[in-house]
């Protein structure tokens, strides 16, 4: 309902004003957008899939690798995202892991570690996995107007994030800045 409310300020804004403005309202939630693909791939199993399973591993050896892809379609290309969060539910009760990019085009159902695309650049470094919600910065890899896609890995030891099958789906949280307002600027 909220996002609902949002969404109608924003189209007010644009008509009213004549410009672009923000989806995200003052004192309204900033727009979430859940996992629409998410899976591990694990070398000890390189041609098995695990697009269905409750849970997303990540492993330093023998390597398991966590896929997650968010649509941000819906975001318009003139948006200015100022902060983006990664949100996951750890089921580890602790753990280091790192956030990169990755290339879209693989699927939940088909993706495998023989076929999955290799880890981009580093988006979020050591982020600190411990029991329950965990946080990523990864402005620096989201765009509005795209589909984007991370990959999760670990240097050692094992981490598990619930996965889009179970509770705790992975999230990425926007805030994104009004454009084309009197006074602004884009950066």
């Amino acid at each position: 309902m909220l996002h609902r409310l949002a969404c109608v300020l924003a189209l007010a804004g644009v008509l009213i004003g004549g410009g672009a403005t923000s989806l995200a309202a003052p004192n309204l939630p900033p727009p979430r957008y859940v996992a629409k693909a998410d899976a591990y791939v694990s070398a000890a199993s390189a041609r098995q899939n695990f697009g269905g399973a409750a849970v997303l591993e990540v492993r330093g050896r023998p390597a398991s690798r966590a896929y997650l892809s968010f649509d941000l379609r819906g975001v318009g290309t003139g948006a200015i995202i100022s902060k983006a969060t990664l949100r996951l539910q750890s089921r580890s009760p602790r753990g280091r892991f790192s956030v990169r990019a990755a290339r879209n085009g693989w699927t939940e159902r088909g993706i495998t570690f023989r076929n999955a695309p290799p880890p981009g650049r580093l988006i979020a470094n050591a982020v600190r996995a411990r029991l329950g919600l965990v946080r990523a910065n990864v402005k620096s890899g989201v765009s509005p107007g795209r589909t984007v896609s991370f990959v999760l890995t670990a240097p050692r030891g094992v981490i598990r994030f619930a996965s889009r099958e179970s509770n705790g789906a992975p999230r990425l949280d926007l805030v994104l800045e009004p454009t084309g307002t009197a006074g602004g600027s884009a950066r």
